[in-house]
């Protein structure tokens, strides 16, 4: 017990260190170093202070090479991390108001080693994303867990040893000077959100049965009073609990455990799932509302009825700057019938008996393109990864229509989502022909590109004119560099000799 008041009276110390500034810019200077290439970036920032990891605000294009460099003003209110993409990776950097920050990007080498910084602390924007990159290493419960089994008196305090551990690395830093005390406290927060909300959940995993079975009462109260204990330490609801990347995670998991205060005023019906965001402080229950609101847009998930939250949201939070981006959600995934019209001439979904009889790839090439090339995009709407790749249709469509290579999207969503996969097809834009697999087809495509692997999605295939597969696993279509190159092998390989 003394180990969790010395470590709980070093948290508080530090997190008040943080402090709430006025607004201003932070900016921060992209360059590739080591390519000729055109990069695109894509910038998540904070949105009413609370860490956005989901909504893209800014997007950059900056040419590689040695003078190629492009800056990106962040603003902010109050210190926040922001999100950073390039590709399917994604870094992540800690800014304050005021702050100058140089990244050097390469985006051929390891993921462990693709940035570098330099410029405001520095030497704390290569620790995130130390462990982010190996979080097994370094922030994850489960090797404790797993060796502790069923000491479970032994495991708060190994999950203390973690965090202790990490608190030490920043703190080394902060006394080289490499690091402000600000920007250690709201790290060594977001850390131990990483870790603790890790460990509660294994924690409900164990009290739910779903890994030694039943309980029994002793143990069970142990647990409890265990994933009391950390919530005791750092709690979910601290102040600038919304900035930070973890606490979003860490504060569902206090809504789930049952530890979080209730009152009946506090279920928000119209959200649906998410009625229990209610029971939160006000600063956080926003930020979670609003960003349930935005992930159902883009996930297109109906969990609950849209309208209804945002009217909610609207009147409970009249001047926030989320109104704004409702409206502009909704016209994006929503679009009126001019859109729908347009997009009519270039969509074309197949609901014919006919292709749900097709049993293999072949068949589907020979009825439906025979003599045509086809790039094939294996997908599902719940399936965020290839959702996210829709992004990149535009750079898709512009590199099949320059190669002579028509789009085909097939969907493995069940009979009972079609009505939400054609919804999608339009509500994304994807221009193309559109199939959703049967189960023979399913089948074929196991056997013919997987084979003993799982089929795991989204999945890019590439078939020649004669319906000969080129490639079982083309790279996706955010690597536009890559897509270019495959497709204009197949143009000189099908040119006549």
């Amino acid at each position: 017990m003394k180990m969790l008041r010395n470590y709980a009276l070093l948290l508080l110390c530090n997190l008040c260190f943080v402090l709430h500034t006025h607004g201003q810019e932070a900016v921060v200077s992209l360059r590739l170093p080591d390519t000729a290439e055109q990069y695109r970036f894509e910038v998540f920032e904070p949105l009413e202070g609370a860490y956005n990891g989901n909504l893209k605000t800014q997007e950059l294009r900056i040419q590689g090479g040695g003078s190629g460099m492009g800056d990106c003003s962040v603003a902010l209110k109050k210190p926040g991390f922001v999100r950073f993409k390039c590709n399917a990776r994604s870094f992540y950097v800690l800014l304050f108001p005021g702050d100058r920050l140089r990244v050097n990007v390469y985006p051929n080498k390891d993921i462990t080693d693709w940035v570098t910084f330099s410029g405001t602390n520095a030497a704390g924007q290569q620790l995130i994303n130390t462990f982010y990159y190996r979080p097994f290493q370094y922030l994850s419960t489960t090797p404790l867990f797993d060796s502790l089994g069923r000491h479970y008196d032994l495991i708060n305090p190994a999950v203390l040893s973690i965090a202790s551990a990490r608190a030490a690395t920043i703190d080394s830093l902060v006394h080289n000077g490499a690091l402000k005390p600000g920007f250690a406290a709201l790290l060594r927060q977001n850390t131990n959100a990483y870790i603790f909300a890790d460990a509660v959940d294994k924690y409900l995993t164990i009290l739910r049965g779903r890994k030694y079975g039943r309980l029994s009462k002793p143990d069970s109260i142990l647990i409890r009073n265990n994933i009391r204990a950390l919530f005791a330490i750092a709690s979910p609801v601290a102040q600038n609990t919304e900035a930070t990347i973890e606490g979003e995670y860490y504060a569902m998991k206090y809504l789930n455990s049952g530890f979080a205060p209730s009152t009946a005023g506090d279920t928000i019906t119209v959200f649906g799932p998410y009625n229990n965001y209610g029971r939160l402080p006000d600063t956080l229950q926003k930020n979670l509302l609003a960003g349930s609101i935005i992930s159902s847009y883009i996930s297109s998930f109906d969990e609950f009825d849209k309208t209804a939250a945002r009217n909610y949201f609207r009147t409970k939070y009249p001047n926030s700057r989320y109104n704004g981006i409702f409206s502009k959600l909704e016209a994006q995934y929503n679009p009126d019938d001019k859109v729908l019209i347009e997009l009519s001439n270039l969509i074309h979904i197949d609901t014919s008996a006919r292709s749900n009889s097709v049993r293999n790839l072949k068949e589907l090439h020979t009825a439906f393109f025979k003599d045509r090339k086809i790039f094939i995009d294996l997908w599902a709407t719940w399936c965020m990864p290839c959702i996210e790749q829709f992004g990149y249709r535009e750079t898709l469509d512009s590199l099949a229509a320059k190669n002579n290579i028509t789009v085909v999207y097939i969907s493995i969503d069940e009979p009972r989502l079609s009505h939400k996969w054609a919804k999608d097809v339009f509500r994304f834009g994807l221009k193309g022909f559109h199939f959703r697999a049967g189960a023979a087809l399913k089948n074929d495509i196991q056997q013919t590109i997987y084979g003993k692997e799982s089929f795991t999605i989204p999945r890019y295939i590439l078939i020649n004119e004669k319906g000969e597969i080129l490639s079982k696993d083309a790279p996706r279509p955010g690597d536009a560099k890559a897509i270019a190159a495959l497709f204009q092998q197949t143009v000189q390989e099908s040119s006549p000799k």
